[in-house]
């Protein structure tokens, strides 16, 4: 089984476009944020070199400044969409993509022996900035 390497943008796409995919309670599109965007991609050589599937401690992930996050992990799909696929189908991964709270994501990946570790992290809240209900990064 070959695979392409993925996409990272196009990962992100497809949860905004996930986001937006519901007429009555949409969310808002998710940003980049290049400090998860390292930390997922450490992530996911972390769990090919241990070959491991395991979540990250989310006080790694708040010490990057952010005081809510989510993680969702994968292994074995071809693709992108496959991965999607998988954590659209699932609800509590589907809740983490959909979480109205969250305003960041940063994407990892790593193959080994063809197959594919992904993480993606969505975070919000970043301490810096204050809104009146929500702490958003803007």
């Amino acid at each position: 089984m070959l695979y392409n390497l993925p996409n990272m943008q196009e990962l992100i796409k497809l949860h905004n476009e996930a986001r937006q995919d519901r007429w009555f309670n949409r969310s808002q599109e998710l940003t980049q944020d290049e400090a998860l965007m390292t930390y997922a991609q450490q992530w996911a050589d972390y769990m090919a070199k241990k070959n491991l599937l395991i979540h990250s401690d989310m006080k790694d992930i708040m010490s990057l400044g952010f005081s809510l996050g989510g993680e969702n992990i994968a292994y074995g799909q071809q693709d992108v969409k496959g991965v999607m696929n998988t954590w659209l189908n699932s609800v509590g991964h589907r809740r983490n993509i959909m979480n109205k709270s969250y305003d960041s994501i940063g994407c990892g990946f790593h193959i080994l022996i063809e197959m594919l570790y992904t993480g993606a992290f969505v975070s919000a809240i970043k301490n810096d900035i204050l809104y009146s209900r929500y702490s958003f990064r803007t």
